[in-house]
């Protein structure tokens, strides 16, 4: 179950039920995880180009759920991507991968 504050955003929304805001979380939190994986999977490859694209997707989705540490880490792997940078992008994905978990305990509390 979403954390308080995040539930009483989402049920402010008019028509928004608070099974809705659940259902919304869970896929937020299967998204990200997902994306994370294959931003992952292509830095590894070395394909900057395909995994900042995976990353302007995930950070779209964590502005919409609030998970701004998730957006600010977002934005570091995007430059470190946009620089060719794969060891600059390695580390910005292992704190990415750490704000994911916070943002998840966070947000699910």
């Amino acid at each position: 179950m979403p954390g308080k504050l995040l539930m009483q955003g989402l049920t402010r929304v008019d028509g928004m039920n608070p099974d809705f805001a659940s259902r919304l979380f869970d896929v937020f939190v299967e998204d990200s995880y997902e994306r994370l994986q294959r931003i992952e999977d292509r830095i590894e490859a070395g394909d900057t180009h395909g995994a900042w694209r995976q990353v302007h997707a995930l950070k779209s989705g964590c502005m919409q759920i609030g998970a701004s540490a998730m957006t600010r880490c977002g934005d570091i792997l995007s430059a470190a991507l946009a620089a060719d940078s794969l060891d600059l992008a390695r580390a910005a994905l292992l704190r990415l991968w750490q704000a994911f978990r916070d943002s998840q305990r966070l947000l699910g509390e």
